[in-house]
């Protein structure tokens, strides 16, 4: 029976740590990829395993003569609690976390945390503290050792957490969904709870009795919602959201985050129906729209448009590009059709598939190189024309893809005519805080040129595209003459009408970005909150569970 109780010790704290990793992925669609979503996760587990140690050790000091039920019967009834526990998590958090992160990313986050995986892992936790107490009256009975066994209770625990991260990360992850997954660790604690009241015959009848009947439940409740999860989640019928009718097309899983391909078409009985431009295909990845194109495959986004004219217009005759982050893989096709030779660098392959699967994307015109963009400039194979940076994490801008390491690597990538088009995004109330990634930017390129559709009052936020050469370029931007969607057309004329100042002055107080102290986030958290908040508000709610 020892055997047993440290066997199911063992895939507790596989789960625990399973769940842990699961909730971050969870969590990203609503609040983003923060110090702060990791800070509320290991702050909430923290707290959670050390409630659950405590109660557990609470409930072994009851004499046995008045407990109302033995020692055994507690371990092995909370894991199928626990399981339930997440059971009711899944159903709540699709219709609650998108509340939480429109009230505050940070407040949000941590109550997320509370809702999603604090329960369940106080009651695993108290599994430690009663298999010791076990031990100990086993001990003081005669029928084991002396040795209260908390050292090998706590080995077992640890080394089974160190497993569950590692089958989360490598199978769970890029084979399920994050919400399949949590169902699935849900029925597993339940059926290790009917295991171990199968197996201990000792037990008294009337607390097997009530553990199968706990389990049965927990394993029904959680089978059932992960039946019906298509259902619950309404995967498989139209959203009628701001004017237009969504639906869910495909959805991709991966080490980098879900992927899903999106339907956007009008809906009838919309009065916004009429007024909603963007209907097509959406590219969408852990709540950030990547590109969205319309039915005859021309992206309805202007920084597409934007990125490549911008090669296009400031180096007409170049022969090699280098696009880091394919996306929907619309800019390299278009480049490519033009006579250029694109490598792509893209560290999902999820990205690749999709965009060959939706956007047309032919990865036989277009090499795409599957690897971490940061690896792959620090030796580039061979000078490129133009390189383009179109990245993006679940947030925005990834730390390690604006330091100044990682844009002297781009430099060298670069012929010595070559050039470097990159495109962010700022809140408008927060626009200093790019200041520091232009610092950085510039330090490497001399000289910069910066366009975006201008500053006005009431308006929230701006696209930012920046061209970098390595000396002074005084020749024009040569609009190129091709056809563009009606619909963004006065946008990107309004962008590229002039080239926009850049204040040389306020970038001296800014701080340059190295690898070695790097506190972009930091730097950038108003404007990232900013963001998070605006992309809650412009996707049905349905289609941010992952």
């Amino acid at each position: 029976m020892e055997r047993l109780y440290l066997a199911l010790i063992f895939l507790t704290g596989a789960i625990t740590l399973a769940m842990e990793l699961l909730a971050s992925r969870i969590l990203t669609p609503y609040f983003g990829v923060s110090l702060f979503i990791w800070s509320g996760i290991l702050s909430i587990t923290l707290i959670a395993l050390a409630l659950g140690y405590y109660l557990g050790g609470q409930f072994t000091r009851t004499p046995p003569s008045a407990r109302t039920h033995s020692l055994e019967f507690l371990f092995l009834l909370m894991p199928t609690l626990a399981g339930s526990m997440v059971v009711a998590s899944c159903l709540l958090y699709p219709k609650v976390f998108h509340l939480l992160g429109s009230a505050s990313l940070v407040f949000g986050a941590y109550a997320a945390c509370v809702l999603l995986i604090f329960f369940p892992l106080v009651a695993v936790s108290t599994m430690n503290p009663l298999l010791i107490a076990i031990k100990m009256e086993r001990a003081a009975s005669g029928t084991s050792g002396s040795d209260s066994g908390s050292g090998l209770v706590f080995f077992v625990s640890t080394v089974g957490s160190v497993v569950g991260v590692s089958l989360t990360a490598f199978v769970l992850i890029p084979s399920l969904t994050n919400f399949s997954s949590m169902l699935l660790l849900a029925s597993t604690l339940s059926v290790v709870s009917g295991f171990g009241a199968w197996r201990n015959a000792g037990l008294p009848a009337p607390e097997r009795t009530r553990l199968f009947a706990a389990a049965a439940f927990g394993i029904v409740a959680a089978f059932a919602l992960l039946a019906f999860a298509s259902t619950y989640l309404k995967k498989d019928v139209p959203i009628d959201f701001g004017g237009g009718q969504w639906t869910l097309e495909r959805e991709y899983t991966s080490y980098f985050g879900n992927t899903k391909i999106l339907k956007i078409a009008p809906d009838p009985n919309s009065p916004e129906a009429e007024t909603v431009e963007r209907y097509g295909t959406l590219y969408y990845n852990d709540g950030i729209t990547m590109n969205i194109v319309d039915a005859q495959g021309a992206s309805l986004t202007p920084f597409t448009w934007a990125l490549e004219f911008l090669a296009r217009g400031l180096r007409p005759k170049a022969e090699r590009a280098l696009m880091l982050g394919l996306g929907a893989g619309i800019i390299p096709m278009r480049l490519e059709a033009v006579g250029v030779e694109v490598d792509v660098v893209e560290v999902n392959p999820s990205s690749v598939e999709a965009a060959v699967d939706h956007f047309g994307f032919d990865d036989e015109r277009v090499n795409v190189v599957v690897a971490d963009a940061r690896t792959f400039v620090r030796e580039c194979p061979k000078p490129y024309d133009v390189v383009l940076l179109d990245m993006s994490n679940g947030d925005g801008l990834p730390e390690h893809l604006v330091s100044l390491e990682f844009f002297s690597d781009v430099r060298r990538c670069l012929t010595p005519d070559g050039i470097t088009i990159f495109n962010t995004f700022g809140a408008t109330e927060h626009l200093e805080d790019l200041d520091h990634v232009f610092k950085t930017l510039h330090t490497v390129f001399p000289h910069l040129r910066m366009y975006h559709d201008g500053l006005e009052d009431g308006k929230p936020s701006i696209s930012i595209y920046l061209a970098a050469f390595q000396r002074e370029e005084t020749a024009p931007l040569v609009w190129p003459n091709d056809p563009v969607p009606p619909g963004i057309a006065p946008t990107l004329e309004k962008v590229f009408s002039q080239e926009r100042p850049i204040d040389y002055t306020r970038l001296e107080r800014a701080e340059i970005l190295r690898d070695e102290f790097n506190r972009f986030s930091i730097l950038n958290q108003a404007s990232d909150e900013f963001f998070r908040e605006s992309i809650l508000l412009t996707l049905p709610p349905e289609f941010l569970v992952n």
